[in-house]
């Protein structure tokens, strides 16, 4: 009979997620905050999490790139997207092109460079996404660069 006790790896991985749980709550609670600092701390603390490949927390991080009152200053919110998308890549191309295309819809205002945005549609292209080929083609073909 197979002894059903966990492992220490297995213990540590579910302490990690407990851990992670509760660091993006409590940064749930500090982001419904009206204070910018608070929204800044509750965006290192989902970012700590996310780095711990806490899935809510990743997805959280790349809503924050994309929302206005995000609470990142324009700077970097193109280098917090462009780690997002590196850091993610690996889980899920459709959510990688959903992200792209709201780089893309965003551009007009320079927030995101076309290099940046083909690096992310290069990804989830890489990753199977046929539809991130298709976009990189017109992409490429409208501003006369190299077709894929």
């Amino acid at each position: 009979m197979k002894n059903n006790k966990p492992t220490i790896e297995e213990m540590k991985e579910m302490m990690k997620e407990t851990d992670n749980a509760y660091l993006a709550e409590e940064a749930k609670q500090l982001w419904e905050s009206d204070d910018a600092e608070d929204r800044i701390t509750a965006i290192k603390m989902y970012r700590k999490a996310a780095l711990n490949s806490h899935l809510p927390s990743m997805e959280f991080m790349a809503w924050v790139c994309h929302d206005d009152r995000g609470g990142l200053e324009t700077q970097d919110r193109e280098e917090e997207c462009f780690w997002y998308e590196q850091m993610y890549q690996g889980l899920n191309h459709k959510k990688l092109l959903y992200h792209a295309q709201n780089m893309m819809e965003r551009s007009y205002d320079r927030v995101f460079s076309p290099k940046k945005i083909n690096q992310v549609l290069e990804l989830a292209a890489a990753l199977g996404n046929d539809q991130a080929r298709e976009y990189l083609a017109r992409y490429y073909s409208k501003r006369g660069g190299a077709h894929i």
